[in-house]
């Protein structure tokens, strides 16, 4: 039952399942080790994964789908430059791996190469909807979002299903300085794709960055002295645009016995971009 409960992206009902087959039989046949090298990896533990994938080179399957699974996962363990090497291989030996070709330009992105990430995709031998997916995602990290915005509106007419299609839509609107366009590509992730934890945390960032929020909380809490001490806090947001996010903070703490005041703090903060792939917080 593990099989089918990983192609239905339960990767963790799936997961025990594997760990129940294995200390029940060992020794798996390759199909059942591809099978559990993906559950791993989909399973958000690539290191799981690649323990899998080397055992299953090492026994000599060197096919396009394992070299691509064991960049990905190589790509998802931090290891990216490891990647990069798998995926060229790859691609030298089999020049018109799509999967390959964008393996490489996205191992290439995360080392921050988004030049050389855009020539890999922009060579490719014909047109793909997932190279014009990547080369939207690298034009988005470059600052080129306005071209990436037209890549993700080819693709919507044609992938609306796919979430990584619609969240880089979002993003391109969002950077493009249109958060109309925004916020409505984000409504269309929650709604469609739910259980997807990015698209609900950019959808609660986009309903903050054009505007305003202020936050009160107050906290009773009764010490050991039997006194009940009260803590407020109040935080104000003004956001100017994406780039630009400020934070006030005022919190202060009494004491109910003769109301005085124990003590009062205030801070202020600053986030934003500063460059093409860099943000910063103080």
């Amino acid at each position: 039952s593990a099989v089918p409960r990983g192609g239905a992206e339960r990767y963790e009902a799936a997961r025990r399942e594997c760990r129940r087959v294995l200390e029940l039989e060992p020794a798996q046949p390759a199909w059942a080790q591809r099978e559990m090298a993906r559950t791993e990896l989909f399973g958000d533990n690539p290191g799981g994964a690649l323990v899998w994938l080397d055992r299953l080179i090492q026994d000599g399957d060197r096919s396009e789908a394992t070299l691509v699974r064991r960049g990905l996962a190589l790509r998802w363990s931090s290891r990216p430059a490891e990647a990069e090497r798998v995926y060229q291989e790859l691609l030298e030996r089999e020049p018109g791996s799509v999967e390959a070709r964008v393996g490489l330009a996205l191992a290439l992105a995360d080392q921050d190469r988004l030049e050389r990430a855009l020539r890999v995709l922009e060579g490719a031998p014909g047109p793909d909807g997932r190279l014009l997916q990547a080369k939207g995602q690298v034009l988005n990290w470059m600052g080129r979002h306005l071209e990436a915005r037209r890549i993700f509106d080819q693709l919507w007419t044609e992938h609306a299903g796919d979430p990584e299609i619609v969240e880089g839509r979002a993003l391109a609107a969002r950077w493009g300085g249109d958060p109309t366009a925004a916020r409505e590509a984000a409504a269309v992730l929650v709604r469609r794709f739910p259980g997807r934890s990015s698209g609900a945390r950019l959808y609660r960032e986009l309903s903050l960055e054009y505007g305003h929020a202020a936050v009160t909380t107050a906290r009773f809490i009764e010490d050991s002295d039997g006194l009940l001490d009260q803590t407020w806090s109040q935080e104000f947001a003004l956001h100017a645009g994406p780039a630009h996010q400020f934070r006030f903070t005022g919190q202060y703490r009494r004491f109910s016995q003769d109301e005085a005041l124990g003590w009062r703090r205030y801070e202020t903060g600053w986030s934003g971009v500063l460059g093409r792939r860099l943000s910063a917080a103080g």
